[in-house]
């Protein structure tokens, strides 16, 4: 929260300045999602907010290899292609939405009972959350290093 604090009004942001305030703002909001998960389940408590975290996991993947992108002037040329790497969120979103819709009290039931009906979505999501976060982190370390040949060859010094 500090850093959001302290990035929210610098003035003159960069483009990397705004993904990272993003970044930032998903994880507050993630956080804030867990501590109330962990808190006892009841529909009073936390009616409307029981499932709403599930794409927040996929999110930080795509966000650390923005960030490294705009970082290192790396980014795509086109910036639509910005939003493809946010598709496995959306599609777990899609396959959770009926879930996202339902009354606190089917909430609660659709939790205890494990999720039934939503087995394969749910393995979907897990996959998908595993394969991401691998290939953007190893994604990001290829940004930074072509970003560290790119700099040897154009400067006397890294």
């Amino acid at each position: 929260m500090l850093l959001i604090l302290l990035l929210a009004p610098k003035e003159g942001k960069t483009f990397a300045d705004k993904i990272l305030l993003v970044w930032l703002l998903l994880i507050a909001c993630h956080l804030i999602l867990y501590v109330f998960s962990i808190q006892p389940i009841t529909a009073n408590n936390v009616h409307w907010l029981l499932d709403t975290s599930l794409p927040f996991p996929i999110l930080h993947g795509p966000m650390l290899y923005l960030y490294t992108a705009a970082m290192t002037n790396q980014l795509p040329r086109n910036r639509n292609w910005i939003l493809v790497h946010f598709i496995p969120a959306l599609v777990v979103v899609l396959f959770f939405f009926p879930v996202l819709l339902r009354s606190a009290e089917e909430k609660l039931a659709f939790i205890r009972s494990g999720g039934e009906g939503y087995q394969t979505a749910n393995l979907l999501r897990i996959i998908l959350l595993q394969v991401s976060g691998f290939v953007y982190v190893l994604w990001a370390l290829w940004l930074l290093r072509r970003h560290k040949r790119n700099i040897s060859q154009e400067f006397s010094y890294e």
